[in-house]
């Protein structure tokens, strides 16, 4: 796991999900991933092709393609 996985998860894991349910935490580290996506393709200033943004995004999270 990297680093902005392990960020995200302590970010967005909280203590009252292990009692009361998985429901919101899922729905909090999706859109978090997708706004975070959302990030790292928008810092960049130029066009990139599609294969890129790809491959930007599973190497922000250190994931293989």
């Amino acid at each position: 796991m990297n680093d902005n996985i392990k960020r995200l998860c302590t970010e967005l894991l909280h203590y009252d999900d292990m009692i009361f349910g998985w429901e919101d935490t899922v729905n909090r580290v999706a859109e978090a991933i997708i706004k975070e996506s959302a990030d790292v393709v928008g810092e960049r200033n130029y066009y990139v092709y599609g294969g890129d943004i790809k491959n930007m995004i599973f190497r922000h999270f250190g994931i293989e393609p």
